[in-house]
């Protein structure tokens, strides 16, 4: 039986094998099966860059979607994990991450979204070169411009880009956000 908020799905966008997909889960325990390279270890890691800040590894070239077409555009990995109220929630709780929350009936919902960007401020600059004319000259120049990506997560409607500092809740644990708060920061890209 579970006995608090539970991950409902996760969104993956542009992260190793996936492009774009939603993975549902129920309340309870779920299993993952897939035959071998069909995306189960990705999807996994793609979870851990949203709850597990402590082990994740900066992504690097081969952890974006190798299938893109559009030279002109520098990648973005983003991940969305949307979690859900159960039976024995509390106002508490729900408390907790008030700030994330994207809807207040019950079973009410809270959103995070891990976001891998190259910030604004340099897209122009990435946009301005040469496009490149195949893939690997395209994935060659995302590697020259790796070093100025930044990694966020967002609390709530992911298009708010409001930060969510993941320290110090009380149910971290159950979580799985140990070492970070719940209180939502300043509104950056």
């Amino acid at each position: 039986m579970v006995d608090s908020m539970y991950i409902a799905h996760i969104h993956v966008q542009n992260y190793r094998c996936f492009r774009d997909i939603k993975v549902e889960f129920q309340e309870g325990i779920n299993v993952i099966i897939g035959e071998s390279n069909s995306g189960k270890t990705a999807l996994l890691r793609a979870l851990g860059l949203i709850f597990d800040r402590r082990h994740r590894k900066r992504p690097d070239i081969y952890d974006f979607h190798q299938g893109t077409n559009h030279f002109d555009q520098p990648p973005t990995i983003a991940v969305s994990v949307t979690l859900r109220s159960s039976s024995k929630d509390t106002l508490a709780d729900k408390a907790l991450v008030a700030s994330w929350l994207t809807k207040l009936d019950t079973p009410w919902e809270a959103v995070l979204t891990y976001r891998f960007v190259l910030p604004e401020e340099n897209v122009e600059e990435f946009r301005k070169e040469l496009p490149p004319v195949d893939r690997d000259a395209f994935l060659r120049k995302v590697e020259r411009y790796l070093p100025k990506y930044v990694s966020n997560i967002y609390g709530g409607k992911p298009e708010a880009f409001l930060k969510a500092d993941l320290g110090g809740c009380p149910r971290n644990k159950q979580l799985g956000l140990s070492g970070h708060s719940c209180r939502t920061g300043d509104v950056r890209r």
